[in-house]
């Protein structure tokens, strides 16, 4: 799985890239991630896990685009 390789970053870019070029108006945009090794299952994302996708997808997006572009985090978290 890409959590296990901490590809996580990697394979949310290359998902997201094609669709770069094609928006134009990034402020109806809203990026959700949820890990899909998590839906359905009993794992659950870690906040340190989920904390890590946001910030980096913020800055994947080029300054002017990432201001405009809502990125919920999504899934099941556990709390301790």
């Amino acid at each position: 799985m890409e959590h296990e390789d901490s590809r996580t970053t990697t394979v949310v870019f290359q998902q997201l890239q094609p669709y770069t070029d094609e928006i134009s108006d990034w402020s109806k945009v809203v990026i959700a991630y949820e890990p899909v090794w998590a839906i359905g299952t009993n794992k659950v994302a870690t906040t340190e896990q989920a904390q890590e996708v946001h910030p980096a997808i913020h800055s994947w997006l080029s300054k002017d685009r990432a201001s405009y572009t809502n990125k919920p985090m999504g899934g099941p978290y556990k709390l301790r």
